[in-house]
């Protein structure tokens, strides 16, 4: 599947999926994390998010990793409040969102000019990484910034670092 997902094969990826149902075949995580994320590259971001939803109804625990590859395939598809709305419910389905969530949403809230939105996530945010948060914020959010909101992104990634804040 991964393979076919790197070609972009999204049509030969749901043939196997379905040659796997009809031979009786269990799908674990990891076969839903490469085909969500064969649909993230086909930019097929509505398929990747029913294969995501489907993991529940077939009892297979999606995890950080088919998280982030929904998120991404939100991302690419312009669907910056579907990726918001799946980070939100996150860890009430037992998974703890990484850095990679939060970038990913974050680079999605950009693209929809969404600051407001970004600077609360980012403020809501309790992993360690924030250098590569801070990262997407800087692209895509840069130069829209007053110093304020800068200051508070700076001090919020020392924290998450486990570095004391400048006393500016």
């Amino acid at each position: 599947i991964s393979v076919l997902g790197e070609a972009q094969k999204l049509t030969l990826v749901e043939e196997y999926l379905q040659r796997m149902d009809t031979e009786g075949l269990q799908k674990d995580t990891y076969t839903f994390s490469a085909a969500i994320t064969a649909c993230e590259r086909s930019m097929e971001w509505q398929k990747a998010l029913d294969l995501f939803e489907s993991m529940a109804e077939k009892g297979v625990k999606a995890n950080v990793v088919t998280l982030n590859a929904v998120l991404n395939a939100c991302v690419k598809g312009r669907k910056w409040r579907v990726a918001m709305e799946k980070l939100a419910n996150a860890r009430s389905v037992g998974i703890s969102p990484d850095t990679i969530s939060y970038s990913s949403v974050i680079t999605a809230l950009g693209d929809a000019n969404r600051l407001d939105l970004a600077l609360k996530l980012f403020d809501e945010m309790d992993t360690d990484g924030g250098q590569k948060v801070l990262s997407a914020f800087t692209e895509k959010f840069g130069k829209k910034m007053k110093h304020s909101a800068k200051k508070k992104l700076v001090e919020k990634m020392m924290v998450l670092e486990g570095i004391e804040p400048i006393a500016w």
